[in-house]
């Protein structure tokens, strides 16, 4: 469950990051686009980034629409995935819907306008293909 606001970049080594279940699957390093003039680099210092309902960050808009995202692969297929998102804010749903990914053309059929929430999809998407076999 990533901040609505982290716009996650590259991915630290695996061997470091078994532990915890990261929302992405991985830990991600990346940019904090809650203020869109200055994109902070996220780093160790912004756990919040990686793990959402970061309401106590200092960053985040008082008229924030979210406060965390969130992905599930809700349809698995030979030809393709279908991933849900969700945003929530105040830990109760704000908006929702489905995105589909065609696995022949490695390109997205269903994407978000949000390029934020678009990329969140792809790096959980990219760790998901990643760990998974298919039929």
């Amino acid at each position: 469950m990533p901040c609505p606001y982290f716009f996650p970049l590259t991915q630290s080594s695996r061997e470091a990051d078994a532990a915890p279940h990261w929302p992405l699957l991985a830990r991600w390093g990346g940019s904090c686009h809650a203020q869109p003039a200055m994109h902070h680099l996220a780093t160790e210092q912004l756990h919040g980034c990686n793990f959402g309902y970061a309401a106590t960050c200092s960053r985040l808009p008082t008229d924030r629409t979210a406060d965390r995202s969130s992905f599930q692969v809700v349809r698995r297929r030979s030809d393709g995935l279908q991933v849900a998102f969700s945003l929530e804010r105040d830990h109760l749903p704000v908006a929702h819907g489905t995105l589909l990914y065609d696995l022949g053309t490695a390109t997205w059929r269903v994407s978000h306008p949000d390029p934020i929430l678009q990329r969140q999809a792809e790096c959980y998407l990219s760790e998901y293909v990643a760990s998974s076999t298919f039929p």
